[in-house]
């Protein structure tokens, strides 16, 4: 059976913005089908894709999880959407209670994934402060703690879950005007490519290891 690319997650993923072809996702494809032959590339990202709604996802869609079970490399881009609801609550939002219901359906996505594959390889984007690239940029420090407590928390989940973390976060600070697009949120053409080389520096110690059953 021909080697799977599983891509997984949010409009990162999907590459909102620049297009399916010069997301980061698909240069990452196009980057290792030139080292593994006869790698097959699924991308089933959905743009506004929350933590909970992709772990509801993976527990129901028989052929995403077709998918996850043959799948040697998935790459997860899942957090940011979560981060933006709350940041548009009117009222003074519940950060604890909202970084425990992140850690809770972190959890149950990881156990979804190793369930059906304890062999994959699996990468997880951590998240990038956008507020740094747009007229908010005075809330960027409030933001960032925020985002410090859920990238803390998917650093966690890769350990656990025997993934790679890949840098996008640390990546992007201080970087963010030249890498984030003209609707402030999302990644420009650069931006993806960069992510596209983070993700293949951070799948060296990962190699397609044969799948266990």
């Amino acid at each position: 059976m021909d080697p799977i690319y599983l891509a997984l997650g949010d409009s990162l993923t999907t590459g909102y913005g620049v297009g399916p072809f010069y997301g980061f996702a698909s240069l990452y494809f196009h980057s290792l089908s030139q080292k593994i032959p006869h790698l097959s590339y699924f991308n089933q990202g959905v743009n506004g894709l929350t933590t909970s709604e992709l772990a509801e996802q993976l527990q129901a869609n028989s052929r995403l999880q077709s998918l996850m079970a043959q799948a040697r490399l998935i790459t997860l881009t899942i957090g940011s959407n979560d981060v933006l609801h709350l940041a548009r609550k009117a009222i003074t939002p519940n950060i604890p209670a909202f970084l425990n219901r992140f850690e809770t359906d972190m959890g149950q996505v990881g156990q979804s994934l190793r369930l059906l594959n304890q062999g994959a390889s699996i990468q997880i984007a951590s998240l990038y402060n956008p507020l740094r690239a747009g007229p908010y940029r005075d809330y960027a420090s409030q933001g960032q703690a925020l985002l410090d407590e859920a990238n803390a928390i998917l650093k966690h989940w890769a350990q656990h879950h025997r993934a790679a973390l890949v840098p996008v976060g640390r990546a992007f600070r201080g970087q963010e005007s030249l890498l984030i697009g003209p609707d402030q949120v999302h990644p420009n053409e650069r931006g993806h490519a960069l992510m596209a080389s983070l993700f293949a520096r951070a799948a060296k110690p990962y190699k397609f290891t044969p799948l266990r059953r």
